[in-house]
């Protein structure tokens, strides 16, 4: 949450108003941690005195430093020490003994990670390719000046702040870039400090107050205006509207507000002079390393106009994550201080040594982030019916106010077209995570050995070689192993994975988040990730194949959750990894994808996505179990066509919820139909060869003669029908004799 001080004593001098406001917040915090339960070094809660609690016990309350208070830190420790809150200086981030977010620039790092990206999938490397950039802000800003100098081949055309316009038509890119880092070393800057000789012809540093500014040739060519003279507003309205690559972000205020919004009050009323509508911002990609640079109406519909955008929590997110990982790493180690694996004098150091370590994983987050909403853009196109009601059962069931997140629901959501824009998805996502987050947290599932691995690979390799092995227990522990997975699969599989698992199987959060691990282990996804990421593919062709994997991995999860007895226990995992090898021979020789190979994969790698790809009877090959599982399921599959009635039943879309409800009915049946066949013919002549036995039981059968002409129907129609296919297992349980 956000909040400020207004000091309202009068007569003060300026040391004395320092005084002043330092003694109201040490107050402030003071109140905070009057009404928090502490966590005692023996583990027990101690509640705060006459305090009424109406909720569960919470020790956990981390206050985190922000613009005016960013000194403040140290201030609020001192206060926690004073209160002996069991944090210590993990209670504010960012002190002195802490990570410093300016220095590491970590914000700006982040939000360009997604820059970087939403460039990658338009086909253009920004850190190798020159390209333009408009901002607000000023080489002094955390933000807007760290994130100016994360390329050398910014072109910066043009930037404002409170006080100042920079203009720079046509930029000498080494040498912009070398004053615009003297700028960011000086203690203080300004737009007035930039070395006028370095700015090209016709550009200059104006006020923004002032009421006349000569616009040259080359101003009004860059900004499109056709005026000799204009105001200092009247400039920052054409750079807000300038045609340019990327639009910076890195200042405060709200500068865009939707065409809907154009005269309202959007909650910035200094700006309200400069605002643009976003129908106005021919940006090709907008940044938002600040908060609440755009609205969340502007950001929608700038991205149904084919604008790149995020949100400013997905954008400016690395901050936060920066500060979580310094209190977890403060709360580990004084774990290990207490156990005697390291010194109370050696922490700060150890601390310090893991700031890159930390960055590079937090880094990582932001893109997982981003290309979260890269993969649901793409889903969206392919099941946007669904996707339309996951958003209306999240505000259905009380989960999301779409009022107050200002997210269109109904057949308003059909005026963005095939895609659902990725501001919307930005929202949706966190409620996602939170619902699967808290689902998880409620079971066991953050309790198993399993994920002591995961939890450790949290930290920096740094941090984990201090520690004796397993690392000890943290006090956060599952909720640092809840968060992980919850991010991972969520990340991966996307937002339409639990809600859509949970109809068709009507398995609860933490089972399908169970299941999921198990096959993304088994099949040792994570490496096969790993490699497509390093492939050198463009971005647009590695998100469409992480699509296809993870497709094939709810089809594969969904089976395991509707097959009775699947062993899909995390302690089955090495048994199940083991036997994959002796399945992919079982199920023959899988060739390399064309289609892969056409957009520049490698023939190694599309083989491996093709074998994945192949293993869509693993989870009825693993149900039947025994000899020769998976030559007898797929004999079956193959010869009763039934490999062609999973494709079929699996590729229709479902408008409803009951829809897709009867899709894993229908689901559900042909899986209990497979092993049923397979398990009675294989008894039946267990040494024969599976294709024949099966075919031979065919030809010899009237129902399977019958079932035969049936299939080819359904095969034949354009369009099969869920009526046409349960009409299809009704028949298919007559031929395998259930019921």
């Amino acid at each position: 949450s956000k909040g400020g001080f207004i000091l309202k004593r009068t007569g003060l001098g300026r040391e004395e108003l320092a005084q002043e406001g330092v003694a109201q917040y040490r107050r402030f915090i003071s109140g905070l941690l009057d009404i928090t339960d502490n966590l005692l070094p023996d583990g027990q809660i101690q509640t705060p005195h006459r305090v009424v609690r109406h909720d569960d016990y919470d020790p956990y309350l981390v206050v985190a430093a922000d613009k005016g208070t960013a000194s403040f830190s140290d201030i609020a420790n001192e206060v926690a020490a004073d209160y002996q809150f069991w944090l210590g200086d993990a209670f504010a981030s960012g002190g002195s003994q802490g990570y410093s977010h300016k220095k590491e620039g970590i914000t700006a790092r982040g939000a360009w990670e997604c820059v970087k990206l939403h460039f990658s999938e338009l086909g253009k490397s920004i850190q190798t390719e020159k390209f333009t950039v408009a901002g607000i802000g000023d080489m002094s800003g955390d933000v807007f000046g760290n994130g100016m100098l994360l390329s050398p081949v910014i072109q910066l055309q043009a930037a404002f702040n409170h006080v100042h316009i920079f203009i720079d038509p046509n930029p000498d890119v080494v040498a912009s870039y070398q004053e615009r880092k003297r700028l960011f070393e000086l203690p203080r800057s300004a737009w007035t400090d930039y070395n006028l000789g370095v700015i090209s012809a016709g550009g200059g540093v104006f006020e923004r107050s002032a009421k006349s500014i000569e616009v040259t040739p080359q101003m009004k060519v860059l900004l499109d205006i056709e005026a000799s003279v204009v105001t200092g507003e009247e400039l920052i309205r054409a750079i807000l509207g300038m045609r340019v690559e990327l639009m910076w972000l890195g200042g405060i205020g709200t500068y865009y507000c939707s065409t809907s919004q154009v005269g309202m009050n959007v909650g910035d009323p200094s700006n309200d002079s400069v605002r643009l509508p976003i129908s106005s911002c021919r940006a090709q990609v907008v940044g938002e390393g600040a908060i609440l640079g755009v609205t969340q109406p502007a950001r929608i519909e700038f991205a149904a106009m084919g604008g790149r955008i995020n949100t400013d929590a997905i954008d400016n997110s690395a901050g936060v994550n920066f500060s979580d990982y310094e209190v977890n790493i403060k709360i580990l180690l004084t774990q290990l201080i207490a156990d005697g694996h390291l010194a109370a004098t050696e922490r700060n150091r150890v601390l310090e040594e893991a700031t890159d370590e930390v960055a590079r994983l937090v880094l990582a987050n932001n893109r997982g982030q981003h290309r979260l909403l890269t993969l649901d853009s793409i889903r969206s196109t392919q099941r946007f019916s669904i996707f339309q009601k996951l958003i209306e059962h999240l505000v259905k069931t009380g989960m999301m106010d779409a009022k107050t997140e200002q997210i269109p629901v109904g057949d308003v959501l059909l005026e963005f077209g095939e895609s659902i824009p990725r501001p919307i998805l930005a929202v949706v996502q966190a409620y996602i995570k939170m619902h699967v987050y808290d689902g998880v947290m409620a079971s066991s599932l953050p309790d198993d050995p399993y994920f002591q691995t995961m939890y450790e690979r949290y930290f920096p390799d740094s941090i984990q070689s201090l520690s004796p092995t397993p690392m000890p227990r943290h006090r956060l522990q599952r909720n640092i192993v809840a968060t992980l997975l919850t991010n991972r699969i969520v990340n991966q599989a996307g937002v339409l994975f639990f809600y859509e698992t949970q109809l068709i199987t009507g398995a609860s959060v933490a089972t399908i988040a169970n299941a999921y691990w198990v096959i993304d282990q088994v099949l040792g996804l994570a490496s096969l990730r790993s490699e497509l990421a390093h492939t050198g593919l463009s971005e647009s062709v590695i998100c469409e194949m992480v699509v296809a994997i993870e497709q094939q991995v709810m089809d594969l999860v969904q089976a395991v959750l509707m097959i009775p007895n699947w062993p899909a226990t995390l302690s089955m995992i090495p048994d199940l990894q083991a036997w994959i090898p002796s399945l992919k021979s079982q199920f023959g020789s899988v060739s390399a994808g064309e289609d892969w190979v056409s957009k520049g994969v490698s023939v190694g790698m599309a083989q491996q996505v093709n074998e994945l790809m192949g293993l869509s009877l693993l989870p009825e090959s693993i149900g039947l179990g025994g000899d020769r599982a998976g030559e007898w399921v797929l004999a079956v599959a193959t010869q009763f066509g039934l490999t062609r009635m999973k494709e079929l039943i699996r590729n229709m879309q479902p408008r409803t919820e009951w829809e897709l409800t009867h899709q894993g009915i229908l689901l559900r049946s042909l899986y209990r139909a497979i092993m049923q066949v397979a398990d009675r013919l294989r008894q039946s002549n267990p040494t024969g060869a599976p294709q024949q036995v099966v075919l031979d039981w065919i030809n010899g059968n009237e129902a399977g003669r019958e079932w035969q002409v049936l299939m080819s129907e359904c095969l034949g129609a354009s369009a099969p029908s869920f009526s046409m296919m349960a009409v299809g297992m009704a028949r298919l349980s007559a031929v395998t004799g259930d019921g």
